[in-house]
């Protein structure tokens, strides 16, 4: 696999995770009436971790992607 396809493979993980994130946040509100039970049961701290790492990962991978391919 090359490099700019792993970096857009990354990059999709990234936005699932962040779409997840989102979507605990909703269900986890007072308004909703807790509709995503089951997706929402537990501490979701470390899908939000893990979405911060894969955004880190993401947004440094592509500056050093972007960096070596200035030419």
């Amino acid at each position: 696999m090359n490099k700019k396809a792993a970096l857009i493979v990354l990059c999709l993980v990234s936005l699932v995770l962040v779409i997840l994130s989102f979507l605990t946040l909703w269900a986890s509100s007072p308004e909703n009436g807790g509709e995503i039970v089951i997706f929402t049961s537990g501490n979701p701290i470390g899908l939000y971790i893990l979405t911060a790492l894969f955004l880190l990962a993401s947004t440094v991978w592509y500056l050093i992607y972007r960096t070596q391919n200035r030419r």
